[in-house]
């Protein structure tokens, strides 16, 4: 359940009204974007600290979700404004529009 509520803090965060002057347009791809990132993974780092202390050893879910997590991460910033992203997104919002 942390790691489906991970997945989605980023873009919930970057839409806080009050934080818009940090993370900038949601049209482009900021520093605080990337950063938005970094703050989602904190408790992902920390629920890993507290198994490996606690248990002794890292709960599986924490190694293949956790890994499916920051490499989505990955794949958004490299992909983002790009323009196979771009057709996607203008295909599906076509499609929703009808």
């Amino acid at each position: 359940m942390l790691l489906t509520t991970l997945t989605i803090l980023g873009a919930a965060v970057l839409r806080w009204p009050m934080l818009r002057p940090m993370f900038g347009s949601l049209d482009t791809l900021t520093i605080g974007s990337f950063w938005m990132y970094v703050g989602a993974d904190i408790p992902l780092l920390a629920g890993v600290i507290y198994d490996q202390v606690v248990h002794g050893k890292i709960n599986k879910a924490y190694i293949w979700g956790g890994t499916a997590l920051v490499v989505s991460q990955v794949f958004r910033i490299v992909f983002y404004n790009s323009e196979p992203w771009i057709a996607i997104t203008e295909a599906y919002v076509s499609m929703t529009q009808q």
